[in-house]
């Protein structure tokens, strides 16, 4: 009973397998412009924090249009960073 149910899988498998090919018929438009990037990110290090000890990084985002800075901790999340370690609030 389990033979033919595996048979018959294997050969559903098959068909739809033999359907595929590599080629499409999808044509693709590629942007071939290199962009500038607007943002730039700065490793400042690594601990072992959470389940299991896993690795976190901390980052630096800097946004080069506006200038502000953001804290980055993988796996965590991100927040506006301030050197002056005042926090502003705008209203």
């Amino acid at each position: 009973m389990r033979l033919r149910k595996l048979a018959r899988v294997v050969v559903v498998i098959a068909i739809v397998l033999c359907g595929c090919t590599d080629e499409s018929n999808i044509p693709v438009k590629r942007n071939t412009e290199k962009l500038e990037s607007r943002f730039s990110i700065e490793s400042k290090g690594s601990f072992s924090a959470g389940y299991q000890h896993q690795s976190r990084e901390v980052l630096i985002l800097t946004d080069s249009k506006t200038g502000r800075q953001y804290l980055l901790v993988t796996g965590c999340g991100a927040t506006e960073y301030f050197q002056s370690g005042k926090y502003q609030v705008e209203e």
